[in-house]
């Protein structure tokens, strides 16, 4: 079994196989974590970026953790205080952080596919630390690491999740995940925090705790989700309490090994009874808490690894330097244009001085447009075309710029000696005086198609 993803976007993309894979090494990391000495080289030299657009405390400081143990430089970014709040769309911010060379970013952000979108512009490894109301995988992962320390198995379980169904992006990865892991998975919540049509899922749906609840092995509740609330949802916190907060009374109808979970933040006395949830022979909400550093652990060392395998695969496609048989006969040319532009003066003037003035004003051209500092600014200029990327690799650079294929929207011709590159962000970039401009253009284009 291996793990032969570039992204952990969702749960959606994974098999089977993918998850028992990412457990299993989570489970390595779960105990390393117990040991007094805590730390792994799997991570060093690499660099983790956190990008939180919303606020977190618990997943943040998890990821940060768990890339400290992995060895990894990590750096926390404070959005509020970013570019984003100046105007800077997500893609600029995306293209910038791709310049600083990042090997693992963890975004969260309000937007349900924003963290698909920036996946789609960076050359590194993107994990989602959650997305609007669409997923949040390494909650779901946790959940299910935690499920099956304390139950010993992570199949034919009778799962109850509860609460603010409709809101919630830890609710659409369990149940993904938990389907595909063949459990059977009940959603209780009041039919205003139910989503129409969830019973396509593969789901039973309640409205009362109490039958819901009946003989299952897992409880799991949830956050009411208020910050995504725009309407009365519920009469009051103290009657949805009444009804779907869990208490002793209500999990009574669970099985009498049921096991209590939450993803945390907790609302005592709103969702969950305050002694059950601190009830150490039936919660497991700090076990949730300690598994998610191990599952994120595993899951940046199995991207930091297929990361390291895609560097390896990447091959080199074309390589060239400034023409200076280009730039010959681009001066050539204009000095002939100029000269046929100088024609009707040919007659009241000698023929040394037509061909000195037609010379002239070529140079003059060339001058005003920076043929010349052009040409000599990027003589030891070397452009290298791979199957990944394109690199600029200047003489007084530390290394190389790089340019993801993937960022290219077009490519033109902008002379018959000159190629232009068209960027998501409005820019572009020229790649001056190339040799065979047509075949260059081609094989750009080509790697341009098969990248994307």
């Amino acid at each position: 079994m291996g793990f032969a993803h570039r992204h952990l976007l969702g749960i959606e993309q994974l098999s089977q196989d993918d998850i028992v894979t990412l457990l299993d090494l989570a489970d390595t990391y779960a105990d390393l974590n117990r040991q007094p000495y805590k730390h792994s080289d799997a991570l060093k030299g690499l660099t983790q970026i956190n990008m939180f657009f919303e606020n977190s405390t618990r997943t943040q400081a998890s990821f940060e953790i768990a890339g400290k143990r992995l060895g990894a430089d990590v750096m926390n970014m404070a959005m509020q205080a970013s570019s984003i709040k100046k105007g800077e769309t997500l893609i600029d911010t995306a293209m910038t952080l791709n310049a600083m060379h990042p090997d693992l970013l963890v975004v969260r952000h309000p937007q349900s596919g924003a963290v698909d979108l920036l996946a789609q512009k960076v050359n590194c490894a993107v994990l989602n630390a959650g997305d609007g109301r669409h997923e949040h995988p390494t909650q779901a992962l946790l959940d299910a690491l935690t499920i099956r320390r304390a139950k010993g198995r992570l199949h034919r379980l009778s799962i109850a999740i509860c609460g603010d169904i409709a809101h919630s992006r830890v609710a659409r990865s369990n149940i993904l995940l938990l389907g595909k892991m063949e459990n059977r998975i009940r959603l209780i919540a009041p039919p205003t925090l139910m989503p129409s049509q969830i019973g396509e899922f593969g789901v039973e749906v309640f409205d009362d705790m109490e039958k819901g609840l009946r003989d299952v092995d897992v409880v799991m509740m949830l956050r009411l989700q208020k910050e995504r609330m725009d309407g009365g949802f519920i009469p009051s916190e103290r009657e949805y309490y009444h009804r779907f907060g869990l208490d002793a009374q209500k999990l009574s109808h669970a099985a009498p090994d049921a096991i209590v979970m939450h993803p945390g933040p907790m609302n005592r006395g709103v969702e969950i009874d305050g002694t059950l949830a601190d009830d150490i022979n039936r919660s497991v909400i700090q076990d949730q808490v300690e598994m998610g550093v191990a599952v994120r652990m595993a899951a940046m060392d199995l991207l930091a690894r297929n990361l390291a395998d895609s560097h390896s695969d990447e091959q080199e496609l074309l390589r060239w330097r400034i023409s200076p048989t280009a730039f010959f006969w681009r001066s050539l040319t204009l000095m002939l244009l100029t000269m046929l532009a100088w024609a009707p003066a040919l007659p009241y003037f000698p023929v040394t001085v037509w061909a000195l003035a037609s010379v002239l004003s070529a140079l003059f051209y060339m001058w005003i447009f920076e043929e010349f500092q052009i040409w000599y600014a990027n003589r030891k200029t070397v452009w290298r075309l791979t199957n990944r990327a394109l690199y600029i690799d200047e003489p007084n650079s530390i290394e190389p710029l790089q340019l993801a294929l993937t960022d290219i929207e077009a490519i033109g011709k902008l002379s018959l000696w000159s190629i232009v590159l068209r960027l998501p962000t409005h820019q572009s970039i020229t790649l001056p005086l190339v040799p065979n401009v047509r075949k260059t253009k081609a094989r750009i284009a080509q790697a341009i198609e098969a990248a994307q």
